[in-house]
C-alpha cells in the first residue's frame, strides 16, 4: 500500500510540473501573439520587408550625402582658385 501511494505521489508530481509547463507556454505563446499578431510567420516577413526598404533609403540618404559633400568639396576649391 505504502508503495502505491508513493507511485501516485511520483505522478501528482509529474502532473503538476507539466501544468506549470503548460502555463508557461501558454505564457510565452500569449506574449508572441500579443509581439506578433496571430500569425507571426506574415509578421515576420513584412518586418523583414519594411527592414529592407528601411535599409534601401538609408543607403540613398548615405549616396545622396556624399554627392553633396563632393559637390561642396570641388566648390571650395573652385572658390580657392578663383581668389
Amino acid at each position: 500500500m505504502a508503495a502505491l501511494q508513493k507511485r501516485m505521489a511520483g505522478e501528482v508530481d509529474k502532473l503538476a510540473q507539466i501544468d506549470r509547463a503548460n502555463s508557461a507556454y501558454r505564457a510565452a505563446r500569449s506574449g508572441l501573439e500579443t509581439s506578433l499578431g496571430p500569425d507571426p510567420d506574415l509578421t515576420e516577413a513584412l518586418l523583414l520587408e519594411e527592414a529592407a526598404k528601411r535599409t534601401a533609403a538609408v543607403e540613398k540618404l548615405r549616396a545622396a550625402r556624399a554627392a553633396l559633400d563632393k559637390h561642396l568639396a570641388s566648390e571650395s576649391s573652385l572658390a580657392t582658385v578663383a581668389s
